[in-house]
């Protein structure tokens, strides 16, 4: 069984990358939920006044925190996602519009010489 500094390390490993992600994607904080955070107030050595300074260090996700945290990840990549399908939607609307004007300027060209032709 992993001993306490093990548990603490990737506890914070994995409180620390969430958070990471989260402020790459845009999410911003990880919301302060209850039921989302536990304190490590038996590691802190410090006095009360200390505790404001240093609480992120001493401050984990919860199992429920971590899944509440990936879902908003989860949520703003999907959020990414669909913002790249309807750019890519507009890109290809006006691509074809284009097309179009261009066949149909084609199009009034070639009845053009054929009228004049005749």
């Amino acid at each position: 069984m992993p001993d306490m500094n093990e548990r603490l390390a990737k506890e914070r490993a994995e409180t620390d990358a969430l958070k990471r992600e989260a402020l790459r994607l845009g999410v911003g904080e990880i919301p302060r939920n209850p039921g989302w955070w536990w304190e490590d107030v038996d590691n802190f050595g410090g006095s009360l006044q200390e505790w404001d300074f240093v609480r992120d260090d001493y401050t984990y996700l919860t199992e429920i925190g971590k899944a509440g945290a990936r879902r908003l990840i989860r949520e703003e990549m999907r959020k990414d996602i669909e913002w790249r399908r309807k750019e890519s939607q507009w890109k290809l609307t006006i691509a074809g519009m284009i097309v179009g004007w261009v066949l149909g300027a084609l199009g009034i060209l070639i009845g053009l010489f054929a009228l004049l032709k005749k």
